[in-house]
């Protein structure tokens, strides 16, 4: 480690494990995006050969990500090496925030830039538009797209759609914890701030900025698609940027400079007649980038610390002397192997099925789950 307290390429074990926050940009997929990291760390001499999570091999470092993001979309892929991508269920599932581009009066197939126009109709007007928001905050349903990575039979539904087979969708609860129009755009390209919106009641509006913050399970893109249907209108994403997982911040991620301003997304052609097909160089910046060289990238790497394991709802166990060795080779685990823990934190008194992160000083050993008071393994670390 640096005297800045920079964690630098020789000193940094991938095969014990890091969290890497990845900035992926437009025009390439999560896989393509995760070749970037893998090329990084293949890169470096201090690293053994880099091998998919899926088919890693021993003596080779293993790397994975915790979310796919679109082609069309950019922004946070947060992407797990060694020991930690056994992580990956668990930073899947935590809360993420989005910024999105939505244009209206247009539909499209994917309901993304990339599709093919599908239909178009009108514009919905300004006081439509922000009276349904309501409806998509809090536990609603969600039909997810058909366009979509979900699975039948073992085949993406994309797949399925490409094959010309009959896909229906079938609706899922999920959360929107916060919904909200940052900007909105008039057909002319005007953009107006929503403390003004009351002042443009019967105007349409052809485009706008949300900013949405929400569970696992969310797609974007159908968001747009119902708060359009809502408002009378339909609608397809310009733009996605994911901006945090969690805790983890495209901030603070590797190649995060790279990105364009998304405010460079709205661009003349968004408010034209002739948006289709997609052309990415239209955009203003928004050119393909290699996010995984030079000091940002071993800079925004991360160990998993008790406090990230805290922030990603795994409070931490701490294993009390002698008994690291006892936890690694997966002998029953008992309350008293653990440093005492404050009566609102006991383990009988945890929520059965309570997931809970494990750790002998600052080395991460593995996940318990807590159910009655007992404990039963979900994967063990071991040692670094």
């Amino acid at each position: 480690m640096s005297d800045t307290g920079i964690l630098m390429p020789s000193s940094i074990d991938f095969a014990a494990g890091r969290i890497i926050p990845f900035a992926k940009t437009r025009g390439v997929t999560s896989f393509s995006a995760l070749n970037s990291v893998k090329e990084a760390l293949r890169r470096n001499p201090c690293v053994p050969s880099v091998e998919n999570a899926a088919a890693g091999k021993a003596g080779r470092v293993k790397v994975g990500h915790t979310g796919t993001l679109d082609s069309f979309a950019d922004g946070l892929l947060v992407v797990l090496t060694g020991k930690l991508t056994r992580l990956a269920p668990c930073i899947t599932a935590l809360p993420k925030r989005y910024k999105a581009l939505v244009r209206f009066g247009f539909r499209t197939d994917t309901l993304d830039p990339y599709g093919m126009l599908s239909g178009r109709t009108g514009l919905p007007c300004v006081e439509k538009l922000f009276s349904v928001l309501p409806e998509f905050t809090g536990k609603i349903l969600q039909r997810p797209p058909e366009y979509s990575a979900l699975k039948s039979g073992g085949k993406r539904l994309s797949d399925l759609v490409r094959e010309g087979a009959d896909v229906q969708t079938e609706p899922r609860e999920i959360s929107v914890y916060n919904l909200s129009i940052e900007k909105f755009f008039l057909p002319d390209g005007s953009a107006v701030s929503p403390v003004f919106y009351r002042e443009y009641c019967g105007k349409p509006v052809a485009a706008a900025v949300l900013n949405v913050f929400c569970s696992k399970g969310t797609y974007i893109r159908a968001l747009a698609r119902d708060i359009a249907a809502a408002a009378g209108s339909s609608a397809f994403l310009y733009a996605l940027r994911r901006l945090s997982v969690g805790p983890f911040s495209l901030a603070k991620s590797a190649g995060c400079d790279s990105l364009p301003r998304f405010r460079d997304f709205v661009t003349p052609r968004l408010f034209s007649d002739s948006l289709f097909p997609c052309d990415d160089s239209l955009f203003v910046n928004a050119r393909k980038h290699d996010n995984s060289g030079g000091d940002s990238f071993y800079s925004s790497c991360l160990d998993f610390t008790p406090r990230i394991a805290g922030d990603c709802g795994l409070p931490p166990l701490f294993l009390k002397d002698g008994f690291f060795p006892a936890f690694c080779a997966g002998k029953p685990v008992s309350e008293e192997w653990f440093s005492p823990l404050p009566p609102a934190n006991a383990v009988g008194s945890l929520p059965s099925g309570c997931k809970r992160a494990v750790f002998y000083g600052d080395v991460f050993a593995g996940i318990v789950s807590c159910a009655d008071g007992r404990f039963s393994y979900d994967f063990v670390a071991g040692r670094p």
